[in-house]
């Protein structure tokens, strides 16, 4: 009974014993797999490239260049691209008119309205009020005329003559005209009466008034001439009724408008811009650069040249890259375990500079090893 007591026992501790170096062995090889990727991640790390000085300062200059010239191209393109758009514009006018009468015995009132017949006998003048309005968003530079031309012709539409009579010759800059001026209607039917006695033929006399508008666009070199009919007068010697005819403008016109606030153009121009402000960040950079490789003594350069004059006499310095491809490389993370090394075998120092002020490398051949100690300046000026 005892006999198979231990022997349960010694199984359980036999059981205990297998899990447990189980276990260890799981965890050595984790450790060991933490341990490969850590030192795969060093060696990437110490094969990182390196720039010099003067590797830094070329590409700081081409790259100044590329950005600035980029810069002065868009500004180029924004100066000489013509940004146009079409900008549409509506003309109006009103005119409204009364009729003053001379002397007579048939009309109680002296002044009539429009839209009536008319005895031409009667009629001594015509009083114009005329508005006129441009849709512009902006205030444009307006000469405006406004005058009438006086015909005389036969039936056949001959003519015999032909006088013009300038009323308005204004400009302003307002998108609104208001004028009033007046038709001295006895003037006209005078000089028609006096033609006719003279020909002796039956001749018709008509007053056509017209508006001239000539704009100057702002900020433009386009110009917007019209010339509009607004009012047709007949003038009669007769004791003839007469209707006077009026036309209210009301057009759609348009123009080419330069516009250095289109989308495109704003973008060349503060791309432009932006891009010369930001080329001179790299001439800052460029003359670091430059101060740096003159008058250059950092703490970096101030920790080898005080390894490089204490153990000068340990220490063999050689201007070429050797080659360890041959060899098997023992990286050493500390001067002094390299110089401990020297101190037990009294083998020489090796030193070669990588790259100037920035890495170096101190090392030991001992047959086919080579003990490499790498100096970085990102590890001394931490």
């Amino acid at each position: 009974m005892k006999e198979k007591k231990k022997n349960v026992i010694d199984k359980d501790n036999y059981d205990q014993e297998y899990m447990t170096n189980v276990s260890n062995n799981l965890v050595k090889e984790v450790n060991n797999v933490l341990s490969n990727e850590k030192k795969e991640l060093e060696e990437k790390q110490e094969e990182k490239v390196y720039f010099g000085y003067e590797s830094r300062l070329l590409f700081n200059i081409l790259l100044f260049l590329f950005i600035f010239l980029s810069g002065l191209a868009l500004l180029f393109v924004h100066l000489k691209t013509n940004y146009s758009k079409e900008v549409k514009y509506n003309e109006s006018s009103e005119i409204n008119y009364n009729v003053y009468l001379k002397e007579n015995k048939i009309f109680d009132k002296k002044v009539l309205p429009k839209d009536m017949l008319y005895i031409s006998n009667l009629i001594d003048k015509v009083e114009v009020d005329f508005d006129y309005l441009v849709s512009l968003k902006d205030n444009v530079k307006n000469k405006y005329r406004i005058y009438g031309l006086f015909q005389i012709t036969d039936k056949e539409g001959n003519l015999y003559l032909e006088k013009e009579t300038e009323f308005i010759n204004n400009e302003t800059t307002d998108n609104i005209i208001n004028e009033k001026f007046y038709i001295i209607y006895e003037e006209y039917k005078n000089v028609l009466e006096s033609l006719k006695e003279s020909n002796k033929n039956d001749v018709i006399g008509n007053l056509d008034i017209f508006l001239t508008t000539t704009k100057d666009f702002k900020n433009d070199t386009v110009t917007s001439k019209n010339n509009y009919l607004i009012m047709q007068v007949p003038i009669s010697e007769k004791n003839d009724s007469i209707k006077i005819q009026y036309k209210n403008i009301n057009v759609t016109s348009s123009y080419i408008k330069n516009d250095n606030y289109s989308p495109f153009g704003i973008f060349t121009l503060v791309m432009g811009v932006l891009l010369i402000i930001i080329s001179f960040y790299f001439v800052y950079r460029f003359i670091y650069y430059i101060i740096l490789l003159k008058e250059r003594k950092t703490d970096y350069d101030k920790f080898i040249d005080n390894i490089l004059d204490k153990y000068d006499n340990i220490i063999v310095t050689h201007k070429t890259k050797r080659d360890f491809s041959s060899y098997n490389v023992i990286k050493i993370k500390d001067f002094k375990e390299l110089l401990d090394l020297h101190y037990n075998t009294k083998e020489p120092i090796m030193y070669y500079n990588v790259i100037k002020h920035l890495k170096d490398n101190f090392y030991i051949i001992i047959d086919n090893d080579v003990y490499l100690y790498t100096s970085k300046s990102v590890d001394v000026e931490k």
